[in-house]
């Protein structure tokens, strides 16, 4: 079930250098990580990844 209304209030931008990230946001009722956790890990893995394509 998606309400429009809902999903918009739950959309942001933002701008990181020349990338433009999209987000939309949805919560876990029983999920144990934290917003900020989940953010740190998902930035922890892009740098992993680009760190692993510029040494390939």
């Amino acid at each position: 079930m998606t309400d429009k209304n809902n999903k918009t209030e739950n959309t942001f931008s933002k701008k990181i250098g020349k990338t433009n990230y999209k987000v939309t946001v949805h919560f876990s009722k029983t999920s144990n990580e934290t917003i900020i956790d989940k953010i740190n890990r998902l930035i922890q893995k892009e740098c992993e990844d680009m760190s692993y394509k510029k040494y390939k």
